[in-house]
């Protein structure tokens, strides 16, 4: 219970930013029942002393407190339905934009940091608690408000009464203590067989995942795993539940029995003339009411508890670190890159994936990048994109550092397709313009990319041409959407990173899926047609690299040779191996 009272502050203070006046409407229609119920209460006790003494002017007194009673609690109740709804609006609204917004602003190198997956991975899992949370939350102000408007009936009961209330109350709050450990114990700590299970579930929500598990026929090896692994968590709870079954007869009990000695005190005390017969009123009318309310407080600490990992995951998540978007911006002279003596180990490993990497690059250059697996080569573009910052040396940007250039301009500067192709939900035209986003569409720039890329005459083959919708999740049934092949979406992918308007264009295997035939003619096209830009590009594809006017090789981390195609075949060195290599396998 101690960590949902230290969580309450941060909550508050995050609906409070979420929902504005709605917050306030709510509180008030929350905490205003506590002076409603108390004003009852007395008035009640007020009508009962009138009826039994017969005091006409004291039954009206009761009757005009019953009044302002009622309208009190019209406008609580009305505030706290309006307020409820707002507030769940705004709070949905609220929760996912701050998702969206922390993800849209995070460094790149967070984005491919483990701990951070897990911690996307989690938060994603419980974001739906939000809306249980902030329920459970109002509930329990609710009932606390309740509890004291109702505890108004103990200003008039006899201290018998009173000390008989506090030790019912006492048994109850150590009873829920054990409730709270045992649903910490089921909800609050994170466990394998809880993740693996989750795992499994989305492998199956996912149409292309649960299609591949099923081409290799583990999908009812799957299901069996993940009843196998609920079973084992459901025996857990089953177990647990027997707790919460004696908790409820236990608070059953407590409120039957306080409700026999209080009646026994207050029959002598009435007898004695000690209290009056309003009050006896009082306490048949309000007594299970105020220990309901008492019961409900715990209940509701209770369902909240089962929320606190997801409060912890979201305090963290909003605590991210994000990106400084602070710097120098590029210049207009043509840009001169230069990887000086630059050597990087990806955090929490003991490798250099890149061992003193020297070479330079300029706008107008168009160079290739050639190695085996794990040679180092898209480390080398994550490096020049700016995810990562080097171990040692340093990337300058025409003689400037390039952590010291602004993020957000520097990526200007640049046109990424990388093999983890990006592929929207939306027309073709769309799709290719989203690259750039201009006030207006540049007609030539577009027409361009359709040529070069090659998915002009692609679109052809499609009834409505470049209006056609590709991907059918978002799409609605008018749309008619498509799904294009792999190799057509690499040439939309390729038309797409066309289409910005960038001084250096970076390429990572952009056509692995595309026929030879289209590959041919795209890079045949791309020189002429880009031959102002930088472009740099990663391929295993000989027939695509001697393209190149200059061709990088990297072996172990280090650039091993550098030349033209031409160059390196006649150096016969580990550039001509491969080279051998692959022509042999197409004779």
């Amino acid at each position: 219970m101690r960590d949902i009272f230290r969580a309450l502050p941060f909550l508050l203070r995050f609906y409070y930013r979420a929902q504005g006046n709605a917050f306030i409407l709510h509180m008030f229609g929350v905490l205003g029942q506590a002076p409603a119920l108390a004003l009852q209460v007395y008035a009640m006790k007020i009508i009962g002393d009138a009826l039994i003494v017969q005091d006409t002017k004291l039954f009206y007194t009761g009757l005009v407190y019953m009044g302002i009673c009622a309208v009190a609690f019209a406008c609580t109740d009305y505030a706290e339905t309006v307020g409820s709804d707002l507030s769940r609006y705004r709070t949905e609204y609220a929760i996912r934009y701050q998702g969206m917004n922390i993800m849209a602003h995070l460094p790149f190198a967070i984005l491919e940091d483990s701990g951070f997956q897990r911690l996307r991975f989690a938060y994603q899992s419980k974001i739906s608690d939000i809306s249980h949370l902030q329920d459970a939350m109002f509930m329990f102000l609710y009932n606390v408000a309740s509890f004291i408007g109702y505890g108004a009936i103990f200003i008039f009961l006899p201290w018998p009464v009173i000390l008989m209330f506090c030790i019912i109350f006492a048994i109850r709050i150590l009873n829920a203590k054990r409730e709270a450990q045992w649903t910490w114990s089921i909800f609050g700590k994170e466990t394998r067989e809880g993740r693996r299970s989750d795992y499994i579930e989305r492998i199956f929500m996912d149409a292309k995942q649960s299609m591949s598990v099923k081409s290799w026929g583990l999908h009812i090896p799957f299901v069996r795993m993940w009843k196998k692994i609920t079973n084992t968590i459901l025996n857990e709870y089953e177990k647990k539940s027997w707790v919460m079954g004696s908790s409820v007869a236990l608070t059953v009990f407590l409120q039957i029995t306080g409700a026999i000695i209080g009646l026994y005190f207050l029959f002598h005390s009435f007898i004695l003339k000690q209290i009056t017969a309003g009050v006896v009123l009082v306490f048949f009318t309000n007594y299970l009411s105020v220990s309901r309310s008492f019961g409900n407080m715990f209940y509701n600490i209770r369902e909240m508890s089962k929320a606190l990992p997801f409060i912890v995951m979201f305090k963290q998540y909003l605590s991210s670190p994000l990106e400084s978007d602070v710097g120098v911006r590029v210049s207009r002279e043509p840009i001169h890159i230069q990887f000086d003596q630059v050597s990087f180990r990806y955090p929490g490993t003991h490798t250099d994936i890149l061992k003193n990497v020297h070479f330079q690059f300029s706008e107008g250059d168009h160079i290739a990048l050639i190695g085996l697996n794990g040679a180092g080569k898209s480390t080398v573009l994550k490096l020049l994109m700016g995810v990562y910052e080097p171990t040692q040396g340093q990337i300058l940007i025409n003689g400037i550092a390039l952590q010291k250039i602004k993020p957000s301009a520097w990526r200007r500067v640049l046109a990424v397709l990388g093999q983890d192709q990006l592929f929207f939900d939306d027309t073709f035209k769309n799709q290719i313009v989203y690259s750039d986003q201009t006030s207006t569409i540049n007609s030539a720039g577009y027409r361009r990319a359709l040529s070069v890329s090659g998915f002009g005459s692609i679109s052809k083959d499609f009834s409505r041409g470049m209006d056609t919708h590709a991907g059918k999740r978002f799409s609605m049934p008018e749309d008619e959407a498509v799904e294009l092949s792999g190799g057509q979406n690499q040439i939309l992918g390729i038309a797409r990173t066309l289409y910005r308007d960038a001084r250096i264009y970076i390429f990572d295997e952009p056509t692995s899926a595309v026929d030879a035939l289209k590959e041919e003619k795209f890079f045949e096209a791309l020189p002429e047609a880009f031959q102002s830009k930088g472009i740099l590009f990663v391929s295993h594809r000989f027939s695509t690299l001697r393209r190149a006017k200059r061709i990088l090789v990297l072996d172990g981390g280090r650039i091993i040779e550098d030349g033209t195609h031409e160059e390196l075949l006649f150096k016969a060195g580990r550039y001509a191996e491969l080279f051998t290599l692959q022509a042999k396998m197409y004779t």
